[in-house]
C-alpha cells in the first residue's frame, strides 16, 4: 500500500514526453547526442535566475529595480506565461487579483475578483516585456556548477549553451516533478493512469469510472470537474479531507494570512518560540480545501462526502484493497503533488534526495551564491503560492544586491 506521503515515486521531467502517467525526461543517449552537437556559447552576468514564473519574474524585476541590470531569467518553456499555460481549463484560483500580482505593475481588472488561467499566463507574459525582462527561451538548465578559475557559477543548458554568473537564483517550482505512486501491478492495468501535470478537461472521461488520488485542492477541484460527465466516480485519498470554513473566500483566506504573517514578522526576536508556534497555527493552511464554487457546488452533489483509504495494487479492470474489496475504473487521476524541480543543483551537493537544499530564508546555507525561491515551506512561509513567492522574492532581491556589493 502506498502511504500518505505518496512519496514511492518521483518522475522528474520535462513535459515533451509522456509515459504511463508521468512526465519523463529524454534519455540520456539524446541528451550526450545533443550536447555533441553544439559548441559552447558562455555569456557572462551578475545574476541568473532560472525560470520565469512568479518567482523567477519577482526576483527579476525587483533586482532591475535595484539597480542590477546585468541578468538573465532562463526559462524551459518555449513561449511565456509560466506554468498557467499548461494547467487544466476548469482550475479555480483562490488568489484574487491582488493577491496574483506581482511587484510594480497590479493585474487590470478588479483586484477582489479572481483570474482565470489564462489571464494569468498572458499577465505574466504581459509583465516580463512591459519590466524589459531579459529572458532567454527555451533554455532546460541541466547543471550548476563551480568555476575551477574563478569564484562564478557556470550554468549549462541541454544545448550546450553557457553562463558564468555570480549569484544564482533557482525558481523552477515543481510542476515538471509530479509524483506518482508506484503501486503494485500498475503495469498489468488495463486503464489510463495521468498526473494532473497532464489534465486538461473532463471531455476524455465522459461516461467512464474514474479514480482520483490525493486530497489537496487539485484532488478536489478535478474530481468536481469530472464527476459531471464520468458514468461514477471514486476519490481515494491518505487522510480526511480537510477543508477551510466554506463562507471563508480565496480573498479571505489571503487577507487574513497577510495580516497574521505581519504580525509574526513582526514579533521582537526574544519572543517565546511557543508564543510564535501558536501564531503560525493561526495563519490559513493552503494544504486545506478551499471551496470554491465548483468544490462547493460537488459538496451539495454529496460527490466528496465519499472517499476512501488508499488501495493496495492494481487490477487488470481497476484497483483493489487489502479487505478483499475492488472497484472497476476506466482511468485513474494522480493529484498527489510535485517534487521540487531542482536537480540542475546536484553537480554542487546541495540538494538532497527530495531536491531540497539546506537554506536560511532562500539563501542556501553550504553556497552563498545560490538562493531557491517559491518551493514550499521550506524555502518561506505559503512560498508555492504567488503572494508567498512575492514575499520571497523581495527578501531574496535584497540579499543579492548586498551580496554583490
Amino acid at each position: 500500500m502506498f502511504n500518505g506521503r505518496l512519496a514511492s515515486a518521483v518522475c522528474f521531467a520535462s513535459r515533451h514526453t509522456v509515459s504511463a502517467g508521468c512526465l519523463r525526461s529524454s534519455g540520456a543517449g539524446t541528451l550526450f547526442l545533443r550536447l555533441l552537437s553544439t559548441s559552447p556559447r558562455t555569456k557572462s552576468v551578475d545574476v541568473a535566475v532560472i525560470g520565469a514564473g512568479s518567482a523567477g519574474l519577482s526576483v527579476a524585476a525587483l533586482l532591475q529595480k535595484q539597480g542590477v541590470g546585468n541578468l538573465v531569467v532562463l526559462d524551459d518553456n518555449s513561449s511565456p506565461g509560466g506554468s498557467w499555460q499548461h494547467r487544466w481549463e476548469s482550475l479555480s484560483l483562490f488568489s484574487t487579483r491582488k493577491w496574483s500580482s506581482l511587484p510594480f505593475r497590479p493585474m487590470q481588472g478588479e483586484p477582489d475578483g479572481y483570474p482565470s488561467t489564462a489571464e494569468m499566463a498572458k499577465y505574466l507574459a504581459e509583465y516580463e516585456q512591459n519590466m524589459k525582462i531579459n529572458v532567454e527561451r527555451p533554455v532546460n538548465i541541466i547543471s550548476v556548477e563551480t568555476l575551477t578559475d574563478s569564484d562564478e557559477l557556470l550554468i549549462t543548458s541541454d544545448t550546450n549553451q553557457q553562463w558564468k554568473s555570480k549569484a544564482v537564483v533557482t525558481c523552477t517550482g515543481g510542476d515538471h516533478s509530479p509524483i506518482c505512486p508506484a503501486v503494485p501491478g500498475s503495469d498489468a492495468f488495463m486503464g489510463k493512469q495521468l498526473h494532473s501535470a497532464e489534465y486538461k478537461n473532463a471531455t476524455p472521461f465522459a461516461g467512464k469510472r474514474v479514480v482520483v488520488v490525493g486530497e489537496g485542492n487539485s484532488g478536489a477541484q478535478i474530481l468536481a470537474d469530472v464527476s459531471i460527465v464520468a458514468a461514477d466516480v471514486m476519490w481515494v485519498t491518505s487522510k480526511e479531507p480537510e477543508y477551510l470554513p466554506k463562507e471563508m473566500s480565496g480573498k479571505e483566506v489571503f487577507d487574513t494570512a497577510d495580516k497574521k504573517l505581519r504580525a509574526f514578522l513582526s514579533e521582537p526576536a526574544d519572543t517565546p518560540a511557543d508564543n510564535k508556534a501558536i501564531m503560525l497555527q493561526q495563519i490559513p493552511s493552503l494544504s486545506k480545501i478551499i471551496c470554491v464554487p465548483s468544490v462547493r457546488d460537488a459538496l451539495e452533489r454529496g460527490v466528496l462526502d465519499k472517499h476512501k483509504r488508499p488501495f493496495s495494487h492494481f487490477t487488470p479492470r481497476g484497483l483493489a484493497w487489502e479487505d478483499g474489496s475492488t472497484w472497476d475504473a476506466d482511468a485513474v487521476i494522480w493529484c498527489t503533488g510535485y517534487g521540487n524541480d531542482t536537480h540542475m543543483l546536484r553537480p554542487l551537493n546541495l540538494v538532497d534526495e527530495r531536491g531540497r537544499a539546506v537554506v536560511k530564508g532562500t539563501r542556501s546555507k553550504e553556497d552563498p551564491r545560490v538562493w531557491l525561491v517559491g518551493y514550499g515551506h521550506w524555502t518561506g512561509i505559503a512560498s508555492r503560492s504567488i503572494p508567498g513567492a512575492v514575499l520571497s522574492a523581495q527578501a531574496t532581491a535584497a540579499e543579492i544586491r548586498a551580496y554583490l556589493q
